[in-house]
Parts: structure tokens; C-alpha cells; sequence
């Protein structure tokens, strides 16, 4: 039988706090197969089909599928990629040595971002390494396709839109750590580190409201809702301005992503979550073939089952 727990929702409106009785169910049960998806974490470790490989001594914090390849990155500017997740390349340095936090496939190009640079590849082989700043070198954390453009959201408030990827245009919302971006119903929404979420509908007018005390990390729109995840919290919002949030887990969140219908969720402390409104969710541990759990992982995807 499935271990449920109740929790109490915490009403965020207008950057006032509102408590209420009511309560949401987050089941705890199994029933989301690991086996489809790949897992990267630190210490080199790659997780794919349930086997766990080590490429190099690298932290890898961030992987994508597109084009029939994945690609994961991670510190020191390292790459490396796979025709079907089990056989992997290098890993190469890409770049200068920087670290690439974010990786993602669109408009038919992998487009990473990191430490300073974003780099654009059509899956060749060849990158394009771009800086997108000419004073400073910016940490970008995120990056993702939203509305036809690519956006990048960095420390200090910067962030930076590009219609081709090679092209790009910066500006700054204020000074907190923006760590993601997405985009839904007309509405861009940036999660910042401090626990404040910025959300436009121009990228130009921007307002800023306090969901939270804890860290904020990823991001993602689907079923009409907007999800933000923060450590052992998932917050929820139909407009962008508005949110509710949700105990789920005891630890970060790292990555949120939906697909398939589905939100499905990352935890640095080895389980996925997944959700189909983003309300009530669900998690399973992550373990290899060997029954072993994993911890500290940063990013995953979903394997091309085509």
C-alpha cells in the first residue's frame, strides 16, 4: 500500500500570506520507471537504462536528447555525447574550460549555456562559442526556448534573448541569482535563487513577487499551470502572480521538466516526482542496476523509445 502524508498549503497572493485548512495529498508510491530516462550527476556518473557509467572525473549537471543524440555537460567546459545512451564519447572540453550549466535541443540546434559563454551546435560536432557580455563574464544558469527565442538567465539579474541562439541581446531585471526561466499562456516567469518570482509579458515590464524563503531552482509550464520548485517544496501558479506551494520531498528539486502530458521532477538526493496537475505527485527512488541508490544528480531526460 502507498504511504500518503497530508500538508498544509501555504497561499502566497500579492506578496501577503494566507493559510488555509484545506490540504493536498502527495502520494509516495511507485509506479514511474527509471529505466527511462538518463540520469547525470557529479563523480563522472551517468545513469542510462538503469546501468550506471562513469565518464571521466567531471560533474556533469545537465543533459538533452534531440536530433537522435544526447548530449550532457558539465564542469570545465566537458561534453560528451550518445547515438543510444549507452556509448558515450570523451569526454571533450567544449569552449574554454568553463563550466555549462544548462543544455538544451530547439529549432534545430543543442544550445548550452554556462560560465560566461553559450555555445551552438547542430549536432555536427563543430560548436559556435559565443560571449554573450563584452565587459564581464556572466553566469548564466538556464537556458531555455520559449516563444520562438532562446532565453538565458544569470547572477546579478542579467539575462539575454536570441531569435538564432548566435545573436544575442542582454539585459538585467535586478540583481538577485535568476536560476530559471519558462513560458506559458502569453506569460514569461524567472525563478529567482532569493525565493521571488519575475514574471512579464514582454520581457521588458517586469513584476516581482515573494513565494518563498527558500531557495527557488527550477521551472516549467504545462496543463495550464506554471511549476517552480524550491527545496522540499513545489510551488504552483496559473497566471504567473498567484501561487500555492506544496511539502514534496526533503531536499532540492533541481530540475523540473513536462513532457508527455506529465511534470516530472528531480531530486539532488536521488528520486524522481512526477504529476500530471501539479498537485499531487508522486516520487520513486533512483537506483541502478545494482539496486544501488544515487544521490547527487543535477539534470536528467527522457530515452527515445522511436
Amino acid at each position: 500500500m502507498a504511504h500518503v502524508f497530508i500538508y498544509q498549503i501555504k497561499i502566497l497572493l500579492n506578496n501577503r500570506n494566507f493559510h488555509t485548512n484545506s490540504t493536498i495529498t502527495a502520494n509516495f508510491e511507485q509506479g514511474i520507471s527509471i529505466s527511462d530516462y538518463i540520469f547525470v550527476g557529479d563523480n563522472g556518473v551517468i545513469l542510462s537504462q538503469e546501468k550506471k557509467y562513469i565518464l571521466g572525473e567531471t560533474d556533469w549537471y545537465s543533459v538533452v536528447h534531440g536530433n537522435g543524440q544526447y548530449i550532457a555537460v558539465g564542469k570545465r567546459g566537458y561534453m560528451t555525447t550518445s547515438t543510444d545512451g549507452i556509448t558515450w564519447t570523451g569526454p571533450d572540453i567544449v569552449g574554454y574550460s568553463s563550466d555549462w550549466y544548462s543544455i538544451i535541443f530547439a529549432d534545430g540546434k543543442y544550445v548550452a549555456a554556462g560560465n560566461g559563454y553559450v555555445a551552438v551546435s547542430t549536432g555536427t560536432g563543430d560548436w559556435n562559442i559565443i560571449k554573450i557580455s563584452n565587459t564581464k563574464n556572466r553566469t548564466w544558469n538556464n537556458i531555455q526556448y520559449c516563444n520562438g527565442r532562446f532565453i538565458v538567465v544569470g547572477n546579478n539579474g542579467y539575462m539575454a534573448t536570441s531569435t538564432d541562439g548566435n545573436v544575442w541581446q542582454e539585459t538585467k531585471i535586478g540583481s538577485g541569482d535568476l536560476k530559471s526561466v519558462t513560458y506559458g499562456n502569453g506569460i514569461y516567469v524567472i525563478a529567482e535563487k532569493s525565493g521571488y518570482i519575475n514574471n512579464s509579458t514582454d520581457l521588458t515590464n517586469w513584476n516581482r513577487v515573494k513565494i518563498t524563503a527558500t531557495n527557488l531552482y527550477s521551472s516549467a509550464f504545462g496543463n495550464n499551470k506554471f511549476i517552480v520548485s524550491s527545496y522540499g517544496y513545489m510551488h504552483y501558479s496559473t497566471d504567473g502572480i498567484n501561487w500555492k506551494e506544496i511539502a514534496f520531498g526533503d531536499n532540492s528539486w533541481e530540475e523540473i521538466i513536462f513532457k508527455d502530458d506529465s511534470f516530472l521532477t528531480l531530486e539532488n538526493n536521488g528520486y524522481i516526482g512526477k504529476s500530471i496537475d501539479g498537485i499531487n505527485w508522486k516520487s520513486t527512488k533512483i537506483t541502478d542496476n545494482n539496486s544501488l541508490k544515487l544521490g547527487f544528480l543535477n539534470g536528467f531526460c527522457d530515452i527515445d523509445r522511436k
